[in-house]
């Protein structure tokens, strides 16, 4: 017979200790200290876990940081979010900005915004609008990389896939048109290899 797990709730300002929990929602700002093991994370916020997180559904609407590894069937950012270890997911979507200290592995990668992967990335599919760095290699399937005014080159090490597409935004009003004049929309990669490669 399996124990029933208790919900964790921090709203306003709090810390808990880590353990297993059925659902953890954090409402403000909260800090969970230990590894954690739960159907649901939820932050709503600012949130930090220091540990490694283990779950089915990741999703942080704000600020986020993980001291460890994260583990889930789907990670959804929405804002800025750090992540010290790797990140092992079905589905990451990414709206905003994120920076992942080790390996990106999942089937599906969408990212509207930058990410910084300091590992490599390998995914099935990944979906790019914006800037993307990646220290080592991007694998997969089928790449899609749409280049957005980031003020930053994009830069990835090695790609390596099926199919490829690499393509820049089309500008055609006036603020756009000075914005290209200011902003990069590049991408620099050491290698490419792939069936089909577009641009």
């Amino acid at each position: 017979m399996e124990t029933e797990k208790m919900d964790l709730t921090i709203s306003g300002s709090g810390s808990a200790p880590g353990g297993q929990y059925d659902q953890v929602h954090v409402n403000g700002s909260g800090k969970i200290v230990g590894d954690i093991e739960c159907q649901i994370l939820d932050i709503n916020g600012s949130g930090k876990v220091i540990g490694q997180l283990h779950a089915d559904a990741v999703s942080i609407n704000g600020s986020g940081k993980v001291e460890g590894s994260i583990q889930a069937e789907s990670v959804t950012i929405n804002g800025h979010s750090t992540i010290t270890g790797e990140v092992a997911a079905g589905f990451l979507k990414i709206d905003g900005m994120a920076k992942i200290g080790g390996n990106v592995k999942g089937d599906t990668v969408a990212l509207h915004g930058t990410m910084k992967i300091e590992g490599s990335c390998e995914a099935e599919t990944v979906t790019v609008q914006g800037g993307l760095s990646i220290d080592e290699l991007l694998s997969a399937d089928k790449i899609d990389i749409t280049l957005y005014n980031t003020g930053t080159v994009s830069y990835i090490k090695e790609i390596g896939g099926g199919t490829i597409q690499v393509k820049r935004t089309t500008l055609t009003n006036v603020v756009g048109r000075l914005l290209k004049a200011f902003f990069k929309r590049e991408l620099s990669a050491e290698t490419i290899e792939g069936d089909d490669i577009f641009s």
